[in-house]
């Protein structure tokens, strides 16, 4: 919830559901900092994250199984979508719809060529003055020239251009720096080149914290799931 909340308080996925009054939204989390504030991280790596959140949209999907998708993703969470994906493709009868059903996927600071977030986390930590644990099965793909994440990024963008015409694909990138950090994502890592993309005016943390409807990211964000649903043929499925 933090991760989609200004802090004024403004929740805009409760506005999305307004603007965008015929679709459902659903948020998910999952214990991902790359390094925890209070106490130990989770064990679990981009796998099993991915794999859980391809059984908790499957779940969800139980009255309307053609219902079509999209997906919304920060950072991490864009390569635990791209893993969930993968994921629904390996026989499981369960998410066999899930993702022909996938008609967008909305990346934000998402970092598919790798990041220097272990570098991030370790610098977070000294401005924080917090000593943290590191989960070290979700930093290892998130290390430049990881085998892990090139192997997702290879087998995902593989499977969006076999399904190009179903699958909208749009990246925003961070275009500020995190004061004393640097600029998390770089522009090259978090967008596709097949792919159109956007700047948000925010650094990683604060881009996906927008302050209310008149907001230039929430409108860019709404505007480009508008074209995504524009682009459907929805005439007979349910939203």
């Amino acid at each position: 919830m933090a991760t989609w909340t200004h802090e004024n308080g403004v929740f805009w996925p409760d506005q999305l559901a307004r603007d965008i009054n015929t679709a459902r939204i659903m948020t998910f989390g999952y214990d991902a900092d790359v390094v925890k504030i209070w106490g130990m991280a989770g064990g679990d790596n981009l796998r099993d994250h991915g794999k859980s959140l391809a059984f908790k949209v499957s779940n969800q999907r139980q009255l309307c199984k053609e219902r079509p998708i999209i997906f919304i993703a920060h950072s991490l969470g864009g390569l635990v979508s791209e893993q969930a994906l993968l994921h629904c493709r390996e026989g499981n009868k369960n998410l066999k719809n899930v993702f022909p059903s996938t008609r967008g996927i909305i990346f934000m600071g998402t970092p598919h060529a790798g990041s220097d977030l272990t570098k991030f986390g370790k610098n977070l930590a000294k401005l924080l003055n917090i000593v943290r644990n590191t989960n070290s099965a979700i930093l290892g793909p998130l290390q430049k020239g990881s085998d892990e994440l090139t192997g997702v990024q290879q087998q995902f963008q593989q499977l969006a251009f076999e399904h190009r015409d179903n699958l909208e694909i749009f990246c925003f990138y961070e275009s500020k720096a995190v004061v004393g950090v640097g600029v998390i994502v770089p522009q090259y890592s978090a967008t596709l080149s097949q792919y159109s993309n956007q700047s948000i005016a925010a650094n990683h943390l604060d881009m996906t914290k927008f302050s209310g409807t008149n907001d230039d990211g929430y409108q860019s964000v709404l505007c480009e799931v508008r074209n995504m649903i524009e682009g459907m043929n929805s005439s007979n499925t349910c939203m």
